[in-house]
């Protein structure tokens, strides 16, 4: 009997330490998943600040487009718009906008027979 009995107090007495390591690795798990709900509502947080933040840009850069716009179709009606469709007449055989070519532009064109050259030609100016 005591063999049984001295089997029972070191089985109940090992049931309590695993006991107590489980509570304590519990605990450690419930602030470990405390302290990752405080990072995600504070992330959440900073995602809404973000998102509004963009929202905001977005709207001053198209109230700023709406001001360009109206200043660009005004500068145009004041020296004579060249025509409705925007462009402006080709001068010295650049490009619209384009008062000379680059300055280290040596062709102005490339030969058909060449694309290559008219790729690189084309980078440069």
């Amino acid at each position: 009997m005591k063999t049984s009995g001295l089997s029972l107090s070191i089985a109940v007495l090992a049931f309590g330490a695993s006991t107590i390591y489980l509570a304590m690795e519990l605990s450690k798990e419930r602030a470990h998943s405390e302290q990752l709900a405080d990072a995600t509502r504070a992330l959440n947080a900073r995602i809404a600040e973000l998102e509004k933040t963009v929202k905001e840009l977005q709207r001053a850069a198209e109230v700023k487009s709406q001001a360009l716009a109206m200043l660009q179709a005004q500068a145009e009606s004041a020296k004579g718009s060249p025509s409705k469709s925007g462009t402006a007449p080709v001068t010295s055989g650049t490009a619209p906008g384009i008062s000379s070519p680059n300055t280290g532009s040596r062709w102005n064109r490339a030969r058909s027979s060449a694309p290559q050259s008219a790729a690189r030609t084309m980078a440069r100016v």
